[in-house]
């Protein structure tokens, strides 16, 4: 909802299906707000460009996630330029391919639970350069101006075989440190 031009449809048919529940401050307003867009019945919630789409329910099965891995690099250019050539990589062709992250490609690598609020995932600090004299447990070392996510999940364990051509991609571009 938080990426401009975007809408969320079910591109999953399964035995499950989630219900999607719109919970904002407008939702006195939204409530009623419902939409066919292309036969399937969406969720039309106002945002600051227009409106975001979503349809009603969603697929849902077991399937492997955390499949991420993270780039080093001397700068954010070079680290870009690998975060996208591992991403390119990715057997995206594969339809098993799930991914919550736009592009695979992530600034903030998130983490579980948060270091002062009772949040689920904050942004996970130990990677974050800008701040690595502050943090004493930071892992980016010296020389490292900027760290990207590649982050993919799969359905299954047998659709992510080729998933290591991506850290090849990767560590094949200049700037990137190997630690």
């Amino acid at each position: 909802m938080t990426c401009p031009t975007t809408a969320a449809f079910n591109g999953l048919v399964g035995k499950r299906t989630l219900n999607v529940a719109v919970v904002c401050d407008i939702s006195a307003m939204v409530s009623k707000r419902k939409a066919m867009v292309g036969g399937r019945k969406c969720w039309k919630i106002p945002v600051m460009e227009g409106n975001f789409y979503v349809e009603d329910g969603f697929g849902a099965m077991e399937a492997v996630a955390g499949g991420n891995f993270m780039i080093f690099a001397k700068t954010q250019a070079e680290g870009l330029v690998a975060a996208e050539a591992a991403a390119e990589r990715d057997p995206r062709e594969m339809p098993r391919r799930n991914n919550a992250v736009p592009g695979g490609v992530c600034r903030s690598g998130s983490k579980a639970g948060s270091l002062k609020y009772k949040m689920k995932a904050s942004t996970n600090h130990t990677y974050c350069p800008t701040i690595r004299a502050l943090v004493p447990d930071t892992v980016v070392p010296e020389g490292v101006d900027a760290v990207y996510e590649d982050s993919h999940e799969r359905l299954d364990v047998d659709s992510g075989e080729r998933s290591h051509e991506g850290v090849l991609a990767a560590i094949a571009c200049p700037g990137v440190q190997l630690n």
